[in-house]
């Protein structure tokens, strides 16, 4: 699966918020020091642009957009949390974080949450177009990979071919999942 699966199953918005463009792509990346970032996320963020993927009344998605202005002050909110959520875990070994946080070269990078609290990373290790996707739900006990692109992810759950810890109760029954753009940071509004 791809974008093209992904943009049958919840069609596009005609008008996206904050598409970027392949330039301003490549100062992302530089931005980030990670290298190449997966292309499938400048795919999709062209394609939808900001806002949530809504189940219908149940959960909004969120895969947050390097071309927006709450991509930066985001990343780095949550990375400070997981930084600190590691360093109190490590004096207790049972109950250890188990992975790096960017900025470290291999770790967990957030690309999104969900309204639950649950979040969506890559683990960067080896090449890009090789990160698998990590689904953590509140409370950092468990973390589900899955060794697939976000498109190919987000379309094989919505689908229900795939099933996530975070979205376990929330698309089980296959409801109907829209894009809503919108610049707010409630899916509500």
């Amino acid at each position: 699966m791809s974008l093209t699966e992904l943009t049958t199953i919840v069609p596009p918005p005609a008008h996206p918020i904050d598409p970027g463009d392949a330039p301003g792509w490549k100062t992302i990346e530089r931005l980030l020091l990670l290298g190449d970032i997966p292309t499938d996320l400048f795919d999709l963020v062209h394609a939808y642009g900001t806002g949530f993927f809504m189940v219908e009344t149940r959960n909004a998605i969120k895969i947050t957009n390097p071309f927006s202005d709450e991509y930066w002050p985001w990343v780095v909110y949550t990375c400070r949390i997981h930084r600190r959520t590691k360093e109190s875990a490590a004096s207790n070994v049972a109950h250890a974080f188990p992975f790096g946080v960017y900025p470290d070269s291999i770790g967990l990078f957030p690309i999104g949450t969900d309204s639950d609290g649950g979040t969506l990373y890559w683990y960067t290790e080896g090449r890009s177009s090789q990160w698998p996707l990590l689904a953590n739900p509140p409370g950092y006990r468990t973390f589900e990979r899955f060794d697939m692109s976000l498109t190919t992810f987000l379309a094989k759950s919505f689908t229900g071919e795939v099933h996530c810890c975070l979205w376990k109760n929330t698309l089980e029954d296959r409801p109907r999942v829209f894009f809503k753009s919108t610049k707010s940071l409630n899916p509500m509004e």
